[in-house]
C-alpha cells in the first residue's frame, strides 16, 4: 500500500506528521493532490484542545483546500484527473427537514470534510464527487484555497439583505472579519468600517481600503458614528459591551463569529429600536460558487489576504501563528505537486 505524509490529531494537543495510508479511490469519490490548506483558527484549534463536540480522533484538519484531481472513475462527467479544484467542505444528509426544504448548508446532521473526515493537512485526500469545484481559467490555487473564508463572508452580507448605498461596521479584522468587509464592498456598501485592538492587523485593514477604528478607544468615544448592518467576527464578549452603540434605529447586527458562552445582550436596545439580531454560518453552494468567481476576478488583492505559508512538516508553527496572532490573513500548509509525479 502507498503511504504519504499528513499531520494528524492523534489525542488532545497532540498533532503530528507522520505517513498514513494513501486514500483508496472509493465510488462516488475522487482523490485530490493537495497543494494549499488554511487553517481555520477558531475551529481547528477547539479541535485539538479536544472541544469540538463532534471531531474524533485520530483526524486530520482542514477543511480550506485546493489542489488537482490526481484519480477518478472513468467517465464521470466533467471532471477528469489533473483537473485544478477547490473543495466545498460541507457533507449534508440530504434527507432531514431542513435538507428537504432546500437549506442543505445548514442540514440538522452537517458534517464537514477536515472536521467530521480527514481533510487537507495531507499530501492528497479523499473528497465525494459533489464537493469538488473546477476553478475557472488560470486561477491560482493559493488563491483558491481562501474561497471557503470568503464563502463565510458572502454568506453573512446576504442574509444581512445588505443593499448598495447602504453603511457596515465589522468587528475584526481577522481573516473572517475582511472577507465580511470584502463582500460588504462588493455589495455596494459606500461606508465600511472595520474594529480591531491588534494594532498591525487595524493598519492592514487601513492598508486594504477601509476605514477603522482601534478597539482600544471604544469605551473612550462617547459620539459614536451609525450604520446600517454590524458584523461581530470576533465571538469577544467585550464587543457586546459596545456593538449596539454603532446601530443606526432599525439597523441589523450579523452574529458571525462564534462566542464559548452565552453573554447577555442588550435587549433593551434591541427591543426600543427595533433592532434585528441574525446569525450567519457557513454558506449556500451557489454563495461558495460566487466567491471562487470573486477571488479569481483579482488574485492580486487577494494574495495578501494570505500571511504565510508551511511545510506540512512546521503544522505546529501554522497553529502557533495563529495563537500568537502573528498572522495579518490566513496561514497555509503549502504542498509541492510535483512530488510524487
Amino acid at each position: 500500500m502507498y503511504r504519504m505524509k499528513a499531520a494528524v490529531i492523534e489525542s488532545v494537543n497532540r498533532i503530528i506528521v507522520k505517513e498514513v495510508l494513501f486514500p483508496e479511490l472509493v465510488p462516488g469519490n475522487t482523490v485530490v493532490k493537495v497543494a494549499y490548506a488554511g487553517l481555520c483558527g477558531p475551529t481547528d484549534e477547539a479541535i485539538l484542545k479536544g472541544l469540538h463536540p463532534r471531531a474524533k480522533f485520530p483526524l486530520v484538519l482542514s477543511h480550506e483546500f485546493s489542489g488537482e484531481i490526481a484519480f477518478i472513475e472513468d467517465g464521470v462527467e466533467g471532471l477528469n484527473k489533473g483537473d485544478k479544484v477547490v473543495i466545498n467542505p460541507l457533507l449534508s444528509c440530504n434527507n432531514c427537514s431542513t435538507c428537504r426544504n432546500g437549506n442543505q448548508y445548514i442540514c440538522e446532521n452537517l458534517r464537514l470534510i477536515g472536521i467530521d473526515t480527514d481533510g487537507g493537512f495531507a499530501e492528497y485526500c479523499s473528497v465525494p464527487l459533489n464537493n469538488i469545484v473546477l476553478l475557472p481559467g488560470d486561477m491560482p490555487l493559493n488563491i483558491a484555497a481562501l474561497s471557503e473564508p470568503m464563502a463565510v463572508g458572502i454568506h453573512a452580507v446576504k442574509e444581512a439583505g445588505l443593499r448598495m448605498g447602504e453603511s457596515a461596521i465589522v468587528f475584526g479584522a481577522g481573516p473572517i472579519g475582511l472577507f465580511v468587509a470584502e463582500a460588504c464592498r462588493k455589495a455596494g456598501a459606500v461606508d465600511i468600517t472595520i474594529v480591531e485592538i491588534n494594532k498591525k492587523r487595524l493598519e492592514f485593514a487601513r492598508e486594504t481600503g477601509y476605514n477603522v477604528i482601534d478597539a482600544d478607544s471604544l469605551n473612550l468615544n462617547s459620539s459614536f458614528h451609525k450604520y446600517d448592518f454590524i458584523f461581530e467576527t470576533t465571538g469577544s464578549p467585550e464587543v457586546l459591551k459596545v456593538l449596539l452603540n454603532y446601530s443606526k434605529t432599525k439597523g441589523t447586527i450579523v452574529i458571525v463569529g462564534k462566542f464559548d458562552n452565552m453573554e447577555l445582550f442588550d435587549l433593551h436596545t434591541v427591543l426600543f429600536n427595533e433592532l434585528k439580531i441574525i446569525g450567519a454560518r457557513v454558506y449556500r453552494e451557489n454563495e461558495f460558487l460566487l466567491a471562487v468567481q470573486i477571488l479569481s476576478e483579482n488574485p492580486q488583492r487577494y494574495n495578501k489576504f494570505i500571511s504565510d505559508y508551511f511545510p506540512i512538516e512546521k503544522i505546529e508553527d501554522v497553529f502557533s501563528a495563529f495563537r500568537n496572532r502573528n498572522n495579518l490573513g490566513r496561514v497555509m500548509v503549502k504542498f509541492d505537486l510535483k512530488k510524487g509525479e
